[in-house]
């Protein structure tokens, strides 16, 4: 038998559709030629919780080590393991770097970091010391924290999110929840190449500072957003 789709399917499904139900049209023709109409109802599950991605979002190809897997497309780590993404992901120019996550445990993580400390070599980093977010950029050894204020908490195991915006010697901030917490003017030296692929829930330099719970669509995006599209992006993502 052969199946004919007569409704668009762009048009009623979508390149990158929402979690919802729609109906597609068709057309079944038996080997006699003849031709029977039907309907069928089309349920999109969106495969991770906050953006329709896998837990390693646009880094195609992450290993997983350690035990580290994907549980409903959300990447859940327990403390020794982590994962490793295709590449690099460097921008010499600017990048916006995001990633949702939920955990419950005190001391000092890391969320995602492509950074090994070695000579002539830089990258950026986001981790969690308690209630402080601690960031790092490729134009030198500084970093760029964010100590929690009273009423905040991101160890509730709730989801939150956080994004580090770099553009070379103009601009580091750190976001959390779509808000804009700190920032900074990089110094203006040259901006030195990282030297390791992404590393998702550990430290690229020693694989320790293991991160305890949940990681969603991570991104490392060659783009320069505002406040307002962060914003944007995190409450379309809630």
């Amino acid at each position: 038998m052969t199946a004919n789709i007569s409704s668009d399917w762009d048009s009623v499904i979508g390149a990158t559709p929402d979690e919802d139900s729609y109906t597609v049209t068709y057309s079944v023709a038996d080997s006699d030629g003849n031709v029977t109409n039907l309907t069928r109802n089309i349920e999109v599950l969106l495969i991770g919780e906050k953006t329709g991605h896998d837990g390693i979002e646009d880094l195609v190809g992450t290993t997983m080590h350690n035990n580290a897997e994907l549980l409903n497309g959300v990447l859940s780590l327990d403390g020794t393991s982590y994962a490793v993404s295709d590449s690099k992901h460097w921008y010499a120019d600017h990048f916006h770097v995001s990633a949702w996550f939920k955990t419950s445990q005190d001391g000092t993580m890391v969320l995602v970091e492509n950074r090994r400390w070695a000579p002539g070599h830089n990258g950026f980093t986001i981790a969690m010391d308690n209630n402080t977010i601690i960031t790092h950029h490729p134009q030198g050894n500084g970093r760029l924290d964010y100590t929690l204020q009273e009423g905040e908490n991101v160890k509730d195991d709730q989801w939150h999110k956080i994004d580090l915006k770099w553009v070379a010697s103009t601009e580091l901030t750190i976001y959390l929840d779509g808000q804009k917490k700190a920032s900074m003017v990089p110094p203006a030296n040259a901006p030195l190449e990282a030297n390791v692929n992404v590393h998702i829930g550990c430290s690229a330099l020693h694989l320790n500072y293991n991160f305890v719970g949940l990681i969603d669509s991570v991104l490392v995006q060659n783009v320069i957003k505002t406040d307002a599209e962060v914003l944007s992006d995190y409450t379309s993502e809630t």
